[in-house]
């Protein structure tokens, strides 16, 4: 009996220390590894590849790594990328064994070549209650231009069109939306090409609308969707047409250029019946009013300077007329004054004969009291030629002569100051 319970003692020693050498110390520093898996051979851009990232643990005994590992997003230069929510328990081939690991699946879609570089990252991992850092290095991959028809596409095994019309007829000024999805396989939805909309038509204008995309990855499996609206407005009555698109793509499967058309529809524009005249004074108001509101908000500054100016010449125009009546009255009073005392001698000198001239010439001066020639003017005494049996008026300088005179006299007359 003794025997026997020495004999379990030393079996139950035993197993406590196996399971205590398989056990990882807690004591020691866990060996975490990580790298990026990709294809052996180079990629081709605008194709989809796959790309793994690969991190284990050294020495694991475990069947599975049961660990919680977040993988930060990528910061990618030249590349798309699609990835698996969920991570896939394999076994890994290390330098040393075959260990248990997790796997994160990667859908690269280069743009062009020649190189594509995944990113070094930092990943944190929880295992056994502990928080460890994981560092990626990061990789190259080579890249190989595309063929030269698929040149500037991105690659896909199928793709399909539906589409759905708001309606099939409509009246001028009216709008018929167009949806279109395209669903396709092996590529995101947001790299799925939009159809060409073609050139401008006389019969619609086309207006594009929102663009929307779905992406679909899990296990491997990828499809995208995107669904885009275009919007025809009809401004003449009349049979119209919506002309059918196309959808130029590179098949990688068959590696070959493949056109999928997206049929067109014919539409029967009526005319637009006429609005009740109540409503029509609404749409001229309403369209009145966002006149002026676009005005003020754009000429609010130069209208204010506009009224305040037109209140300052209305309170000025009042002063400004009176001063202008004063002025008038005062330049009317000194031409009357100044040319009147000259006025008879002007129309002879114009008109008038010698004989009338020489008369109104002796009356002229008697009035303004020059008695001998030597007290005329300078300026009239020049027009007169002296002779025995009398005088001779030159009529040029003589009419100078007055003018001048009589422009003097309205200078001295006439005065820019207010009156009393």
């Amino acid at each position: 009996m003794k025997t026997q319970l020495i004999s379990l003692l030393i079996a139950m020693l035993a197993l406590l220390g196996a399971k205590a050498l398989a056990e990882p110390s807690m004591d020691m520093p866990l060996q975490w590894q990580a790298r990026w898996d990709t294809p052996t051979q180079p990629i081709v851009a605008g194709q989809r590849a796959t790309v793994r990232l690969s991190i284990w643990l050294e020495g694991n005994p475990e069947q599975s790594l049961n660990a919680a590992i977040e993988v930060p997003t990528l910061e990618v230069v030249n590349f798309y990328y699609e990835r698996d929510e969920f991570p896939n328990f394999v076994q890994l081939s290390t330098p040393t064994a075959s260990v248990p690991g997790q796997q994160f699946r990667f859908e690269v879609f280069a743009l062009t070549g020649p190189s594509i570089t995944m990113p070094a990252l930092s990943l944190d991992v929880a295992y056994q209650g502990q928080q460890y850092t994981v560092i990626v290095p990061a990789t190259d991959i080579k890249v190989d231009p595309q063929a030269q028809q698929a040149t500037g596409r991105f690659a896909m095994t199928q793709l399909k069109a539906t589409q759905h019309f708001s309606q099939q007829s409509t009246v001028a000024g009216g709008v018929i939306s167009r949806t279109i999805t395209l669903s396709a396989t092996d590529l995101p939805g947001y790299l799925i090409p939009e159809p060409y909309t073609g050139e401008e038509n006389t019969h619609f204008t086309l207006q594009p609308g929102r663009v929307s995309s779905r992406t679909h990855y899990s296990r491997g499996q990828l499809s995208g969707e995107k669904t885009l609206q275009l919007h025809y407005r009809f401004d003449t009555s009349g049979a119209a047409e919506i002309p059918d698109l196309n959808v130029t793509w590179w098949d990688s499967k068959s590696s070959i250029e493949r056109t999928t058309t997206i049929q067109g529809a014919d539409i029967e524009v009526q005319p637009a019946p006429a609005l009740p005249l109540r409503e029509r004074i609404e749409v001229l108001w309403m369209q009145l009013a966002s006149q002026l509101q676009a005005l003020w908000r754009d000429y609010r500054f130069t209208l204010l300077g506009i009224a305040l100016s037109a209140c300052g010449i209305g309170w000025f125009m009042p002063l400004l007329g009176q001063w202008l009546r004063a002025t008038i009255s005062r330049l009317i009073l000194a031409t009357r004054q100044a040319y009147q005392r000259h006025f008879r001698l002007l129309i002879c000198t114009l008109f008038g004969s010698p004989k009338r001239l020489e008369s109104a010439f002796y009356k002229w001066g008697r009035q303004h009291g020059y008695l001998q020639l030597d007290e005329l003017p300078s300026v009239i005494r020049s027009s007169i030629y002296p002779r025995p049996s009398g005088i001779k008026l030159k009529r040029y300088s003589l009419l100078i002569g007055c003018l001048q005179m009589a422009y003097s006299n309205f200078v001295k007359r006439f005065d820019l100051r207010p009156l009393n």
